[in-house]
């Protein structure tokens, strides 16, 4: 039996791609850093260009565009904690206003046919459920603020290379058309 190339092919991308998705899954405690200080370093590389303009130094500007992330971290994180407190503290009286839902909605489903017993509704909001769900919540932001000081160290090390970036490419460019074609379309 002949197998056709492009099966054979189509088989081999195929493999490829398993194999990378793999390694994407496998390496994905370094990939994530990495793309969180991909989106912190391009969120703040308008502001950091500007200030880079008017003449700011870089160790200014970097300090300018690491204490407003910081800011806006903490403010994050000080909103999701106390979205959680308020959640542990206010679930009985939660679960209390669900309890005294619970007949009505029984009345106007059974009004349209639909059979509904209380055992399906109380199981719905267990509390035992959401606060499972809040630390399962918790841990992921956890492991988030783990890697955020390899993230920061990126984000750092992306600010100091941006003003020497443009630098570095147009060093690259062999010929004087492609270096005068580059210094129109980027600069910085």
């Amino acid at each position: 039996m002949k197998i056709n190339s492009y099966e054979n092919s189509l088989l081999t991308s195929l493999a490829y791609l398993v194999v990378v998705i793999a390694g994407l899954k496998m390496a994905s405690n370094l990939i994530v850093p990495f793309l969180m200080a991909l989106f912190w370093f391009l969120l703040f590389l308008p502001l950091v260009s500007r200030l880079q303009k008017i003449g700011v130094s870089d160790l200014i500007t970097i300090l300018i565009a690491f204490s407003i992330s910081l800011i806006i971290l903490l403010f994050i994180s000080a909103f999701l904690v106390s979205s959680a407190q308020d959640l542990v503290a206010n679930l009985p009286s939660y679960q209390e206003k669900f309890s005294g839902l619970t007949p009505r909605i029984e009345s106007l489903l059974q009004k349209f046919g639909i059979s509904f017993q209380k055992g399906d509704a109380f199981n719905l909001f267990d509390p035992t459920k959401i606060i499972s769900f809040t630390a399962t919540f918790f841990k992921g932001m956890g492991d988030i603020m783990a890697n955020s000081i390899l993230t920061l160290l990126i984000v750092m090390f992306l600010f100091l290379e941006s003003s020497l970036f443009s630098e570095k490419l147009f060093f690259l460019v062999k010929n004087e058309d492609s270096k005068k074609k580059f210094s129109s379309l980027y600069t910085m």
